[in-house]
């Protein structure tokens, strides 16, 4: 495994008020997307466009192995960062945020996750238990950004002696709106769950 860097740049956020309070969550880094529209109405590629946001883009893309193998390591060493300074329960259910795709999921973030769970003990994933019941359109092609599109295409089945502690890991969060969606089926589901959701990267244009 290449020995990464990692720039501890936790990044904090708020989600919606949910069962009587706020969920906190964390992003891992920014993510400043490849293309934004100039002054013009033009795609050019951004100027900021980073090397955290670059490893998160390539997260993305199994296709291309040269890309996508430091992609999983780089992330993998972020989230193991974060968690052994941060997440001290024992015993801990990571759930992955599904594709947009009916019964799909991000190839990357299972890697990452299933990394995590082999060298640390603490943490458990079982596949399929966080899922997408039906296809949605894509935020990046003009889906409907609502809470409500969420909370219609999710299901959580919990497998047996799944802890109450558990993580939401997602690649990129824009609006949170499918966080929300899939904490708030989660909750209906195992209503005393404490969930911390993280991303790898958080939608910035600064």
């Amino acid at each position: 495994m290449v020995a990464y860097c990692i720039i501890m740049a936790w990044q904090p956020f708020v989600l919606g008020f949910l069962f009587g309070g706020p969920t906190h969550g964390v992003a891992l880094g920014a993510y400043r997307p490849l293309l934004i529209k100039n002054d013009a109405g033009e795609r050019v590629r951004n100027p900021a466009f980073d090397k955290h946001s670059q490893q998160v883009l390539n997260l993305k893309s199994p296709e291309r192995p040269n890309y996508f193998k430091p992609a999983i390591e780089y992330c993998t060493e972020s989230l193991a960062a974060y968690l052994r300074e941060n997440v001290p329960a024992q015993n801990v259910e990571i759930l992955i945020m599904p594709s947009c795709t009916k019964g799909k999921i991000s190839a990357g973030l299972e890697k990452v996750v299933q990394e995590i769970c082999r060298k640390d003990k603490r943490f458990v994933y079982h596949a399929g238990s966080l899922a997408r019941t039906k296809t949605i359109e894509k935020l990046a092609k003009g889906g409907d950004r609502s809470v409500g599109v969420h909370l219609s295409s999710l299901e959580y089945k919990p497998r047996n002696g799944a802890p109450l502690a558990k993580i939401l890991l997602d690649d990129v969060m824009t609006t949170g709106n499918s966080l929300i969606g899939a904490i708030t089926v989660i909750h209906q589901v195992q209503q005393n769950a404490a969930i911390l959701p993280i991303v790898f990267g958080k939608t910035t244009h600064d």
